[in-house]
């Protein structure tokens, strides 16, 4: 590359795969608007931004940044959904709140400027020209469900503004921040804030590009794939599943698995997700998730056994690991043993028959020990004990047949 002259300096670096996601994003699914903000003032400024305002602009504005073709005429307008990608939630169109914002919106145009939350937008870069504004690689952060409404309404828009506020920084921890504040301002669940996790955005893109069969789609915001045609809805796999498969197929506690979401966040929240784990165990995990769904679905296993899914789940990671002890997250061969689960769940007729095995194994067992078999008695920490002894006598018996 010097022999070209083309560069006068050359720096390589070496990035991660995370990183390297990241960079493409950027490449791939940046976007730039320009629109006029005459209705403003700067915010103060501090160290994290390169400069911020706030005040309101016309929904005709508003289109410009949301759309990818704003310069049409707003009939063959499209919204541009990737603006999204960091809001905690995608839009709701049966929320009665977004047909009361509606209805709002065409009946007292006017008023709507008081009435709403307003849009925040986060850029990193920008560049004023008197009251002309250029931004690139931006996001709507908050303000989903009113950039939806204001799309959908586009048609019958007559005079209308929306509170405003653009920032531009390349902070990711302060972007991050910015997020979690505005949203805290509204309704949104505690759980609904994972979507933020670097982890989990890199986690979506891996298993959505993953080959046949075995690519996902992992649903990290709310209502996500409502717009988007999915092969098969049953591959759509949420963050409570994903927690859920985790929990008892990597940390070995199919008993907490079956717990109130809520409260298995609390105690593993600062143990999974986190940005230096490796994807891999958590793909197996949701793949094994969405086999055994399928099996549910065609019943090729019965039904009534979804009561006992956690154990299930657990019991299909310590046999199509070759192992007779629980798995964790951060063994050092984490990479073989998730490839070996994952080609394990792709082996139907042998995922029968010893699924089929385990839970006739394990009933037994759980009535021979006068336990009960209901969904709140299966959460207790008694009966992992009799799975672990039920799954020990079927891999056992696995194992010498195959000897």
């Amino acid at each position: 590359m010097e022999g070209l002259s083309l560069f006068s300096e050359i720096e390589v670096e070496f990035v991660g795969a995370a990183q390297l996601q990241q960079y493409y994003r950027r490449a791939t699914d940046a976007a730039t608007a320009s629109f006029q903000f005459k209705n403003r003032i700067t915010l103060p400024s501090i160290s994290n931004v390169s400069e911020a305002y706030i005040g309101y602009i016309s929904t005709d504005e508003l289109l410009r940044i949301i759309t990818i073709n704003p310069d049409e005429h707003h009939s063959s307008q499209r919204i541009n959904r990737k603006l999204f990608f960091d809001n905690v939630r995608d839009f709701d169109p049966e929320s009665e709140i977004n047909n009361q914002m509606a209805d709002s919106l065409i009946s007292q145009s006017e008023a709507f400027v008081y009435r709403n939350n307003g849009i925040t937008v986060v850029a990193r870069q920008g560049r004023p020209t008197g009251d002309n504004f250029r931004i690139e690689d931006y996001q709507v952060v908050n303000g989903c469900q009113t950039s939806n409404v204001v799309f959908n309404e586009r048609l019958r828009l007559s005079g209308s503004f929306v509170p405003f506020r653009l920032v531009v920084s390349d902070d990711v921890s302060f972007v991050r921040s910015i997020i979690v504040g505005t949203n805290k301002q509204n309704p949104v669940r505690d759980e609904q804030f994972w979507a933020l996790r670097p982890f989990l955005k890199d986690f979506e893109e891996y298993v959505r590009n993953q080959p046949e069969p075995r690519n996902l789609y992992f649903e990290r915001r709310e209502n996500q794939y409502r717009f988007e045609e999915v092969p098969e809805r049953v591959r759509i796999i949420d963050a409570v599943a994903l927690l859920k498969a985790v929990v008892s197929m990597f940390l070995g506690m199919p008993h907490r698995a079956g717990r109130d979401f809520r409260q298995i966040k609390r105690e593993f929240d600062k143990t999974l997700f986190l940005d230096d784990h490796n994807v891999k165990p958590y793909h197996a995990a949701a793949y094994v998730y969405y086999r055994l769904e399928f099996l549910f679905r065609t019943k090729r296993i019965s039904p009534e056994w979804k009561r006992y899914r956690i154990y299930i789940m657990w019991f299909i990671a310590r046999r199509g690991a070759n192992l007779t002890t629980d798995i964790s997250v951060d063994d050092q061969n984490i990479s073989i043993i998730s490839d070996r689960i994952l080609n394990y769940a792709d082996d139907e007729a042998a995922l029968v028959s010893d699924i089929s095995r385990f839970v006739f194994q394990l009933e037994g067992d759980l009535g021979k020990a006068g336990l009960k078999t209901d969904r709140d008695a299966l959460r207790n920490d008694d009966i992992l004990a009799v799975a672990k002894s039920a799954a020990q006598t079927i891999t056992s018996t696995i194992f010498s047949g195959q000897n």
